[in-house]
């Protein structure tokens, strides 16, 4: 038995979880929890790292039928040749980051008022200050110190280094 993943249908991985465990297959969705703001308010989400797959550990002699027309299914990913198997370590792996159910997220690299540089790009060699996080985009708003000005804009994280 190994592991492989399943592409599903848009918002389905809960449906396609049962379905599968009713089936005797063992299967993960790594779940990640990360702040969001909706209509205005900050909520707390639960939401799959990985929207709209999920890992299924099976024996292809057996349950590729069953899997593959599961409802709410679209298929095995495959590369051609057929489904692909994903390695038992990346497994592991995303299973020792779990707590409760949730893949514990990594800690923020920058905190808010940190003194930054920007390392590429356009605004290379510009410094700033931490403003906030933005969650789910590996991005970062920081004030730009120039001159006599201040001015905001975002930036990805890997464009910069911690002064």
């Amino acid at each position: 038995m190994h592991w492989y993943t399943v592409h599903i249908k848009k918002q389905q991985e809960r449906l396609v979880e049962q379905i599968l465990k009713s089936l005797g297959i063992e299967t993960f969705c790594p779940r990640i929890r990360h702040e969001r703001v909706l209509r205005g308010r900050h909520c707390v989400m639960t939401e799959p790292l990985f929207p709209g797959y999920l890992f299924a550990c099976l024996n292809l002699g057996t349950h590729y039928r069953a899997v593959n027309y599961a409802h709410g299914v679209r298929h095995l990913v495959d590369f051609g040749g057929g489904p692909v198997v994903v390695d038992d370590g990346t497994i592991l792996s995303l299973r020792s980051r779990m707590r409760n159910g949730i893949l514990k997220a990594p800690r923020p690299m920058f905190r808010t008022g940190q003194s930054v540089r920007i390392r590429t790009g356009p605004l290379r060699g510009l410094e700033g200050v931490c403003d906030h996080m933005l969650s789910d985009k590996q991005r970062v708003v920081i004030l730009l110190q120039a001159l006599a000005f201040q001015a905001r804009t975002e930036v990805s994280l890997q464009d910069l280094t911690a002064m």
